[in-house]
């Protein structure tokens, strides 16, 4: 057998440690989404709209298959090469036992029958995960709800998505996930009536995850400002807090939300927990501003907290360069390339072999980060599959035996999530 055959069959036998999921099992009825759910969900509908959907293409859910079908069928040859598609067409493939090559109008009918089908059975997306994905244990970031907990906690375990905080400083303001603390004053028991307390606010919700075994806090402010979060002094951010929303300038909002950014990140790191960022790349068709989103906005706030525990996203794509440096210039940094795979093959790859060269091999991690469990198992074979190839290219040209190989691709793929968020 070849070393590459030899280390694709052991990363197929690893059980997964996931450090990012968006997924959501809750059963379909069996009218549910379907094949419209896949291809119109993340990621894959950003590809049909670069291909030429209108914009508004996917607005409603036509009523018959074959009028799905119409709506993809003059796009599927530009898509089908995109590691987008491509993902979330391997991942029903092997969900579903599907054979067929390519997508056509008669195999998506087939498809969209099969798992409708299949999405109803209940249980049927867990099992997915656990057994056909082979994930033993994932973090879960649910953005669509911050006081979410998911039941199944024999796979998932909590992260506490801290942007209702930190960008809702008074009640009435919202995320760009339409997310708020200030919803859940009830729900924490806390009372709202000066700085003080609205910092407690924060500290209930971080307790409460805390309590229901949360392994991080994640920062996604990428999605709603600039990344760069700059130390403020607690009496500047109390002053402009009792000011008020109408009296705060853009500029004192933002000094404001850098405190409450520190602040969120001392106190999550007291409590021993990690701290997620979204760096790089955004998802789907927004208005992105590369220069907001580098890594090396970050060192205000890493050089901050020497005893946090950082692990950055997406590599940085598309400054992966820079967020190797922070993981090599920085001992409590670590570099995740969690979702890259599905945006490019090749590029993981190429910044794996980079990171292989450059960081121990316990700072690189890996994550899916998708919403549908069929999603998320074509993220799990686009993931080993690229931690193996980049593995395989370095091992074949003699930088290492077959045994540091190995040792390499469990750690990516499982040991160095487990040693850094359940140790």
């Amino acid at each position: 057998m070849s070393l590459r055959a030899s280390l694709t069959e052991y990363a197929a036998s690893l059980a997964l440690y996931d450090t990012h999921q968006h997924t959501q099992l809750e059963p379909q009825p069996p009218g549910g989404p379907g094949m419209w759910g896949l291809l119109t969900g993340p990621y894959v509908y950003a590809s049909f709209h670069l291909a030429g959907a209108p914009l508004d293409a996917f607005a409603t859910q036509p009523e018959t298959v074959a009028e799905e079908w119409a709506v993809f069928a003059p796009y599927v040859p530009a898509v089908e090469t995109c590691c987008y598609f491509r993902h979330t067409w391997e991942g029903a493939q092997m969900a579903l036992g599907i054979e067929a090559p390519e997508l056509t109008g008669e195999v998506y009918a087939e498809v969209d029958a099969l798992l409708r089908a299949a999405q109803a059975q209940p249980g049927w997306g867990k099992r997915l995960l656990q057994e056909t994905a082979g994930v033993e244990r994932a973090l879960l970031d649910s953005f669509w709800e911050p006081t979410y907990l998911d039941e199944n906690t024999d796979l998932f375990d909590p992260v506490l998505r801290i942007n209702g905080f930190v960008m809702c400083s008074w009640e009435g303001s919202v995320d760009h996930n339409d997310n708020s603390y200030w919803r859940y004053l009830d729900l924490l028991g806390v009372e709202v009536t000066d700085f003080p307390s609205f910092l407690g606010l924060y500290d209930a919700m971080l307790d409460r995850h805390c309590r229901a075994g949360a392994k991080a806090i994640k920062l996604a402010m990428a999605y709603d400002r600039r990344i760069e979060f700059l130390p403020v002094d607690r009496a500047t951010a109390e002053r402009i807090w009792l000011a008020g929303p109408q009296a705060a300038t853009p500029e004192q909002q933002t000094v404001l939300q850098d405190y409450l950014c520190y602040y969120a990140v001392g106190e999550a790191t007291r409590r021993g927990l990690p701290v997620q960022i979204h760096t790089g790349i955004l998802e789907g068709l927004r208005n992105y501003q590369p220069t907001h989103v580098s890594p090396t906005l970050l060192v205000p706030l890493i050089t901050a907290y020497p005893q946090a525990r950082f692990d950055l996203f997406h590599a940085g794509f598309p400054y992966a360069r820079e967020l190797t440096v922070m993981a090599l210039e920085f001992p409590h940094v670590w570099a995740d390339i969690c979702w890259v795979p599905l945006v490019s093959e090749a590029a993981a790859v190429q910044i794996l072999e980079e990171w292989i060269d450059i960081l121990p091999g316990n700072k690189i991690l890996w994550g899916s980060d998708c919403v549908n469990p069929v999603i998320t198992l074509g993220a799990t074979i686009f993931g080993r599959r690229t931690v193996v190839e980049a593995v395989a290219r370095r091992a074949e040209a003699g930088k290492f035996s077959e045994k540091q190989a190995r040792r390499l691709v469990e750690g990516i793929l499982r040991e160095n999530a487990k040693e850094l968020f359940y140790r």
